[in-house]
């Protein structure tokens, strides 16, 4: 078997990231958000109920574009905005159950492609690729 590079094996697990997630039993209204749509749940949904200036540092853009991004969710019917009850100026930002049903299917899915990968290796390299990308993800993590 041929050793892939490692732009190469990323590449493939993309690519079956993305084929899973087009096979996986979704509604059609999952399969129509985009990269920038997820990326703002995802936030969302690790952030627990911010408020949009939360958000915008997250994801690193500005309040207004944010919120230009939440409405667009909130038609889609996957965020909704709620008066913060400790403070009757802030607005907070919730998944609706269609958000938090998409942020489910992601998690189930990712358990399933982390079974995949558990079911070729071995216990030792299994451990061992999961100290590799650990070290990696460190790096990406916020200083």
């Amino acid at each position: 078997m041929k050793t892939l590079t490692l732009a190469q094996s990323f590449d493939r697990i993309d690519r079956h990231l993305n084929k899973m997630w087009r096979n996986y039993k979704t509604s059609e209204q999952f399969l129509k958000i985009s990269f920038n749509d997820y990326d703002y749940l995802q936030s969302i949904h690790a952030l627990n109920s911010p408020r949009l200036s939360d958000i915008a540092q997250d994801i690193h853009v500005s309040t207004p574009s944010a919120s230009n991004m939440i409405a667009k969710l909130e038609k889609k019917g996957l965020v909704a905005r709620h008066q913060d009850p400790d403070d009757r100026r802030a607005i907070r930002i919730q998944l609706t159950q269609s958000g938090q049903r998409l942020m489910e299917l992601d998690l189930q899915l990712f358990s399933e492609f982390t079974e995949q990968i558990r079911n070729t290796l071995s216990d030792d390299d299994c451990h061992h690729l999961e100290r590799l990308l650990s070290n990696v993800c460190q790096q990406f993590s916020p200083k």
